[in-house]
């Protein structure tokens, strides 16, 4: 079976879980404007905070198997 990009384990298991946790994080602090009015701090924010939740383990596993879930429901 010939396996697409989206299929590639790098992006399955560090870019999807890294860019729900940043969007997720982004939109909130955007919304609740925690540190002001800057973009770029809450962008930054929420890159770290990206970045931290890859490197985790079991909640990285979670939002994989959410991510699979979720992908059937939206279709």
């Amino acid at each position: 079976m010939v396996e697409t990009i989206l299929q590639h384990w790098i992006f399955t298991e560090f870019v999807l879980p890294f860019l729900l946790i940043f969007t997720i994080v982004f939109g909130i602090l955007e919304k609740s404007k925690l540190f002001g009015e800057s973009k770029q701090l809450h962008a930054i924010v929420a890159f770290v905070i990206g970045l931290i939740f890859v490197a985790a383990i079991e909640p990285k596993l979670v939002v994989e198997n959410l991510i699979l879930f979720l992908t059937v429901a939206i279709v």
